[in-house]
């Protein structure tokens, strides 16, 4: 969180404190497990009986508190691999002797927890006092071991606590994760201990209580009694430590989000593996190789070393899912405490000015780094001028800046104080998607509860770049009344802002999904909130992250498909080479020139479904590659041609193309092929794949390994000879040996586009749902089209088609007064719009243009043309068409801008500034050309 914090904050988390203790936690009456065959080691865990001991109940136990420091302890470290050992340090006041009860967390048929061990007999006193640093304000405890808790091989990992019980009745305790490093589960779930410390101020109520916020750093009586730092002008420490017990427990800042999310998990049976965030940010290869990474709840603070390594998951395939908000917001530091212990020290200056109490410095902050300058306050932070990539300041100010929303989707904007506002509602948007299947939710639902304290959106791109997918779907828009107001440049937030959800599929093909809002797992498993469309939403999430990627080849109809066997069975592989650079084995093939490629031909069956795919590496900008599905008759006529084109440059990226073998098809001819490419600047190409879908599951019989071999009677240079080298799936009764080759594939007459559109596209600003048609619409005045649109780029340019291919179209509606034909489309709100993506050349000079009616004289509307390249960022041209206009008639507007070396995809998009359901603009005939 990063706003001026009150104690509202603490008064928050004693009501989710006493919503807990209250038993308020998630107890279907239903076991959900399979015990008799658990298929996982936490469905075998769940089987067993649990307990609800490890709940503090405010009303029945007698909880410790910092200033008397009945008992209180902390661990040596946030985790422990099973078969390891962990520290507990202790302190009991007065000297006594206590107890130890560790519970591990989960479902357990609705308790929630389960009883592991007892420890008896501990003789404890009190420990000294834990110092606090003058510079850096950290309290850091040096505490003897209470106890040595050695984690049998058998216990599951998880998220752990140890109650400690003094012997008069007085209760703490310290939680801790307990990994498995032996194994991959399918899921693994990063608890956020950094977070946790970040807020903790023990010891509370005293004159040595800082935490990373002014809110909390003083005495809960009379916060003057301790000083501000001199280094910084703030009571707020700038380092924080491991190594002191953890605060309140299970509230928000321990177990509340991330609680109910785990719990819910468990009682799904999904097989999970628990870390900590400090854990990945030590090893990120623990995010590898699974079908899923979560980050749970509310995970604010990341080390350089944790965003590296989910970016790293994400290229490597892993599906993401941020289960909360505010996620990745504020970049620290670990370092070593005195002992030398490694990661137990957090350091976090907020190197952007004191923002907590001077948002007009803070203003002049983010402008700054607008202007690409360097920050006011650079000189707080040590490393801000030596290492400004390790700045402790918000990932979206670093030089050069690393918005979250380039990884999540969205980012922090907002939040609330106050019991009411904190929970206001989720409302659906694109209830079509997938993600959405099952749930009978439709647009515009709202779900009460489930959007706060604190959430996120989509920054237009004006000041956040935005993640480049042309897959960007908003999962919600909700309107959100928040505790900031307009004043906080920090997140950009306004006064009435929203909420949004969103997921997408990044170029690895890995799903990132974003829940954009602290509340969501309240809708898995907090009593009063659960929703059953949320469940299923999550299930739908999670199931699809569980299915093969979809660059998994099943009865793969190619042979030599990863061309570890060199060109043999390639056509006449002009121009191929084999290639050292592979993305699997020992072997790729390289295109090195226009019209270079590699192709099999395979009898077809009519009416069945194929899907040609495979991985292609755009050494440069300027290698452009392609693959190709061809269906052709028994003359080898051609009978269609489906393309698509590799993005990525620089690494292998996946393409694929399914498409449906039309009545009286007996060929179909997969090729690959550099549209353009140059020996310094190939084309390279591996891992290919070509399946029946109709017949997947089916074996294929041998029959023929002979069909089309005949010499052409017209051969080209660079074209290939068709050859049937596998066994086809199914024979056609007409299986002669055909006497002479199809017609060669060079490449497409005229390459193709990528004319698909994302099924949402970035919202450039909080949108609004549109309302009923206004009764008093102008009568459109026929105007000539200036020029017609030759080779458009945009599909239903007219909206002939309604609002098919238009991107999400926010607030967008189909039913204008036209400028010519039938249809128009209507924005009558604002931040409406209508967008398209297409795929673009570098160094083109792409025109964008609209037929555009403002009805009245405060419509304002903004062209933009963006252009993006491999790894999200953006060269943008837009336009305001203001009032220098004619008002009641269409007029026409144009903007031009050219692809930088490195586009990948243009994006057009016209929005509105001020529209209204009495004023509504009117667009028509939009026109995006290349020259």
């Amino acid at each position: 969180m990063d706003v001026i914090m009150q104690k509202t904050r603490f008064f928050i988390a004693f009501s989710l404190f006493c919503t807990l203790v209250a038993g308020g936690f998630y107890a279907p009456a239903t076991l959900q497990a399979s015990c008799a065959t658990p298929t996982n080691p936490i469905e075998a865990e769940n089987c067993l009986a649990g307990s609800s001991g490890w709940l503090m109940n405010l009303n029945t136990m007698n909880p410790a508190d910092d200033v008397n420091g009945q008992i209180k302890g902390y661990a040596s470290a946030t985790s422990v691999n099973k078969g390891g050992s962990i520290n507990l340090h202790v302190s009991v006041n007065p000297a006594q002797n206590y107890s130890i009860e560790i519970y591990r967390l989960g479902w357990y048929g609705g308790t929630g927890g389960r009883l592991i061990q007892t420890i008896t007999g501990k003789s404890g006193s009190k420990q000294p006092d834990c110092p606090a640093d003058a510079t850096t304000g950290m309290v850091a405890c040096n505490w003897a071991v209470g106890h040595t808790l050695n984690v049998p091989s058998t216990w599951v990992t998880g998220v752990y606590v140890a109650m400690l019980i003094r012997a008069d009745g007085y209760r703490s305790q310290i939680v801790f994760t307990v990994r498995d490093d032996s194994r991959t589960a399918n899921f693994i779930f990063q608890y956020p201990v950094t977070t946790n410390a970040a807020y903790n101020n023990y010891p509370s109520g005293t004159n040595r209580s800082r935490s990373l916020y002014n809110f909390n750093s003083c005495d809960v009586v009379a916060c003057a009694e301790i000083p501000a730092l001199s280094g910084t002008g703030s009571k707020r420490a700038v380092k924080v430590s491991f190594d002191r017990p953890g605060g309140v427990e299970l509230s928000s800042y321990r177990l509340g989000y991330e609680y109910y999310l785990l719990q819910w998990l468990e009682k799904e049976n999904y097989d999970v593996q628990y870390v900590t965030d400090v854990d990945v940010h030590g090893n990120a290869a623990l995010l590898l190789n699974r079908k899923g990474a979560i980050a749970a709840g509310h995970d604010e603070y990341w080390t350089k070393e944790m965003r590296d390594a989910w970016e790293a998951a994400r290229t490597a395939g892993t599906n993401l899912a941020f289960i909360g908000a505010n996620i990745a917001y504020w970049q620290i530091r670990l370092e070593a405490n005195t002992a030398g212990a490694a990661n137990r020290v957090m350091a976090g200056y907020k190197d952007i000015g004191n923002f907590e109490t001077n948002p007009i410095s803070n203003r002049l902050v983010n402008d700054r780094y607008s202007a690409g300058e360097v920050p006011l306050n650079s000189h707080l932070d040590p490393l801000a001028l030596t290492d400004p990539t390790r700045n402790t300041t918000t990932f979206r100010t670093l030089a050069p800046p690393r918005p979250e929303q380039t990884l999540i989707g969205v980012q922090y904007t907002s939040f609330v104080t106050g019991t009411a506002a904190w929970e206001q509602s989720y409302v659906v948007q694109n209830a079509s998607s997938w993600v959405y299947s099952g749930t009978g939710f439709s647009n515009g639902v709202s779900i009460t509860h489930l959007s706060g304290y604190e959430v996120d959106r989509l920054f237009p791109a004006t000041i956040y770049t935005q993640p480049l997918s042309t897959t960007y779907t908003t999962l919600a828009q909700s309107p959100f009344v928040n505790t900031l107001g307009a004043s906080n440049t920090l997140t950009n937030s306004i006064a009435n802002d929203v909420q949004q959800a969103s997921i997408y599929r990044a170029h690895s093909n890995a799903w990132v999904f974003a829940a954009g809002t602290l509340n969501w797992s309240y809708g898995l498993a907090r009593a009063g909130y659960t929703n059953l469309g949320i469940q299923q939403t999550m299930r739908n999430v999670l199931n699809e992250f569980l299915l093969p990627p979809i660059n998994t080849c099943v009865n793969n109809l190619l042979l030599n498909a990863d061309f570890e066997s060199g060109l043999t069975n390639w056509g006449d592989n002009n121009g191929a080479q084999i290639d050292s650079g592979p993305r699997t084995g020992n072997n790729a093939v390289k295109l090195s020139g226009a019209g270079h490629y590699v192709a099999q031909n395979k009898l077809a069956t009519p009416n069945s479904s194929y899907t040609f795919s495979g991985w292609g590496n755009r050494t440069g900008p300027s290698a452009v590659g392609q693959l190709t599905l061809l269906f052709m008759n028994g003359s080898f006529g051609e009978l269609g041609r489906h393309s698509v084109q590799f993005t990525t440059v620089g690494d292998y990226a996946f393409a694929a193309i399914t498409a449906t073998a039309p009545a009286g098809a007996v060929y179909v001819y997969p090729q690959v092929y550099a549209a353009a490419a140059s020996a310094s600047v190939p084309l390279k190409i591996d891992d290919l794949c070509l399946t029946n879908n109709t017949l997947v599951t089916a074996t294929p019989t041998p029959t023929s390994t002979a069909a089309a071999t005949a010499t052409p009677t017209a051969t080209s240079t660079n074209t290939p000879t068709p050859t049937s080298t596998s066994t086809p799936v199914a024979v056609p009764t007409n299986t002669a040996t055909p006497t002479h080759t199809p017609t060669p594939v060079t490449g497409p007459t005229n390459t193709p586009t990528l004319t698909a559109t994302p099924t949402n596209t970035p919202t450039p600003t909080p949108s609004s749902t549109p309302t009923a048609t206004p009764t008093n619409t102008p009568t459109a005045t026929a105007t000539p089209i200036a020029a017609v649109c030759a080779n458009n780029l945009i599909v239903n340019a007219g909206f002939e088609l309604g609002l098919s291919n238009w991107g999400d179209n926010v607030g967008a509606q189909a039913n204008g007064i036209p400028h010519t034909g039938a249809s128009a489309a209507r924005l009558s709100g604002i931040g409406h719009y209508v967008a398209q993506s297409t795929a673009a050349t570098a160094g083109k000079t792409y025109t964008f243009s609209t037929w555009i009616n403002r009805v009245a004289t405060p419509d304002e509307a903004l062209m933009a043309l963006i252009f993006f390249n491999s790894d999200g960022s953006q060269q943008r041209y837009d336009q305001f068409i203001q009032g220098n206009l004619n008002y009641g008639n269409y007029v026409s507007a144009t903007l031009q801008g050219q692809a930088p070396v490195d586009a990948l995809a243009v994006y057009a998009q016209i929005y509105s500034i001020n529209a209204t359901t009495g004023a509504p603009i009117y667009l028509d005939d939009i026109c995006l050309q290349s020259n």
